[in-house]
């Protein structure tokens, strides 16, 4: 479907494409670019939230007891419950043969953003036990998390930044009580998109030179622009 996508935008014009793709999205992007012939139509891939070495929520989803399974089902249906094999395919053991059998392909720069809201408080009461189930893992799947995927986990290519922004909040999930975590708000969400979009399709900005943070509380409101750096990790 990606590449059919591509192919039917007339705005193309036989160009290579930047592709932003979140969360699982990333991984069909990378499966798409090296097996279905993607690399022809891709110039880059910008994944944002992506599981690229697993989650343990989906460990703990396979392996629950009938009574958890049931719960976390109950209180992640849309997150959890229509994922393709159960969740299996985003396992720690999965991703790492999904690794291992999709390679990057040379001529296609990688790029990766992760999430990360600092503390659970601030991150939405529905991810709240995911945060700190996941944030209590060892591993690159553990640690710093936005509530579905580890920061270790999401890095892959070149990760340009930690979003100061949890897996709802990513994708403009409407929650009712945003206020309760203090959540940026949708347009800020959308500028920051934006921003992400504008560095995938300028490679300049990827080599050197401040950008602007991804924290809400440190912008507009103060009135002032503050900065980070681009960070390159290694995949």
């Amino acid at each position: 479907a990606l590449c059919k996508q591509i192919n039917a935008w007339e705005g193309r014009r036989g160009r290579r494409v930047s592709v932003l793709a979140h969360s699982m999205g990333g991984l069909d992007a990378r499966y798409a670019i090296t097996k279905l012939g993607g690399d022809s139509l891709v110039e880059t891939l910008l994944t944002v939230a992506t599981p690229h070495h697993g989650s343990p929520l989906a460990d703990l989803l396979l392996s629950a007891t009938r009574s958890v399974h049931n719960v976390l089902r109950t209180h992640f249906p849309a997150l959890l419950g229509n994922l393709p094999d159960g969740g299996r395919c985003l396992s720690v053991q999965s991703a790492e043969e999904f690794n291992a059998h999709i390679h990057d392909v040379p001529d296609v720069r990688y790029l990766s953003v992760a999430g990360d809201r600092g503390s659970a408080f601030r991150t939405s009461p529905e991810l709240l036990p995911s945060y700190l189930y996941i944030s209590r893992q060892p591993g690159i799947a553990g640690g710093a998390n936005d509530g579905m995927v580890s920061v270790g986990s999401a890095s892959w290519g070149t990760r340009l930044r930690t979003l100061d922004m949890d897996h709802l909040h990513q994708i403009n999930f409407p929650l009712p009580h945003r206020w309760l975590s203090v959540a940026p708000t949708y347009g800020y969400v959308l500028r920051v998109w934006e921003e992400l979009a504008i560095q995938a399709t300028h490679t300049s900005l990827l080599n050197a030179g401040p950008i602007e943070t991804s924290r809400p509380d440190q912008r507009t409101s103060f009135g002032e622009k503050h900065h980070d750096w681009l960070a390159p990790v290694p995949a």
